[in-house]
Formats: structure tokens, C-alpha cells, sequence
């Protein structure tokens, strides 16, 4: 099961009023799981919920505990379009 990540970079976290927001649906229903100070610490709560209600059947933030798989990737930082790039490499 495939959901879609959004600003935060995490399945099933929004930011709301500063703080990260953990929220699972499942069963047609909204559960939410709490606001945390990291986006990090909601995702993993929003991990753990995932496995609890849909087991092996879903896409989770950072795959199962000792595998490699779905670790979240920095974003890539692109230099400004409006700036020649040439000019950025020689500092």
C-alpha cells in the first residue's frame, strides 16, 4: 500500500502548529497517533502503527528493523536556475 509523502518526507506526518503530527487511516477511519517535536520521532511512530494494522502489506518510512530498504534520502539541494553555475564553483 502506496501513500503519497508529503512536505515532511514521511508517510502518514504533516506538520501542524510547529510540531509533527502522526496520523494513520485505516478501516475508512482517521487514527491519530500524536504530535512529536521531530518529523523523525512521528514517522516512526507512524511505522509502528502500519505494521500493527496492515503487517508486511505496507510501504513504511524506514523498512523493517536490519534492512536497508526505504530509508529516507536527503533531499537534493539544487543550485539557484537564476544563478550561472559557473560561477558557484569558483570559490
Amino acid at each position: 500500500m502506496t501513500r503519497k509523502i508529503g512536505a515532511t518526507g514521511f508517510r502518514g506526518v504533516t506538520l501542524n502548529h510547529g510540531r509533527f503530527r502522526a496520523e494513520l487511516y485505516a478501516d475508512g477511519k482517521r487514527i491519530n497517533l500524536g504530535n512529536f517535536d521531530t518529523a523523525i520521532e512521528a514517522a516512526k511512530a507512524w511505522d509502528k502503527a502500519a505494521r500493527e494494522h496492515f503487517g508486511n502489506r505496507t510501504d513504511l518510512n524506514f523498512g523493517v528493523p536490519g534492512e536497508e530498504q526505504n530509508q529516507p534520502v536527503e533531499p537534493e539541494v539544487l543550485p539557484d536556475p537564476g544563478i550561472p553555475t559557473d560561477i558557484l564553483y569558483k570559490i
